[in-house]
């Protein structure tokens, strides 16, 4: 099992107030190329498994590729040390400036000590 560094990011939020969100990446971490529109169209699905491909501008956001070609965006993120995952609906799959604004929103609601998966739960009828 790889060891993990954490460390903290300081980063604007859309208030134009600094945040600090903890980073926790394994030592052995790829640099990650930077997601464009056109990168992300050209992505293709694996047949065997699912894709998931980290934004290098923000932290935690993953665009997922299932085998079946279904598109979607995700926020990683841990909550009182729990991992979890936000997926982001209504984004469409060339939705990369939305999918920026929904997950910045994510972590700033993690921030404040909201978890936005939980909230999002609370509002769906099937949990």
């Amino acid at each position: 099992m790889a060891s993990v560094d954490c460390w903290y990011s300081h980063w604007l939020s859309g208030h134009n107030t600094l945040k600090m969100l903890p980073l926790c990446y394994p030592r052995e971490h790829r640099p990650v190329a930077k997601l464009t529109v056109a990168s992300v169209a050209k992505i293709k699905p694996d047949a065997t498994k699912r894709l998931e491909i980290p934004d290098s501008l923000l932290p935690g956001l993953y665009y997922v590729l299932q085998p079946s070609g279904a598109r979607s965006w995700c926020v990683r993120y841990r909550f009182a040390g729990v991992s979890r995952k936000l997926t982001l609906r209504g984004v469409p799959p060339d939705g990369l400036a939305k999918a920026h604004q929904m997950a910045r929103e994510a972590l700033e609601a993690i921030a404040d000590g909201r978890d936005p998966a939980a909230e999002k739960c609370q509002t769906a009828l099937n949990c």
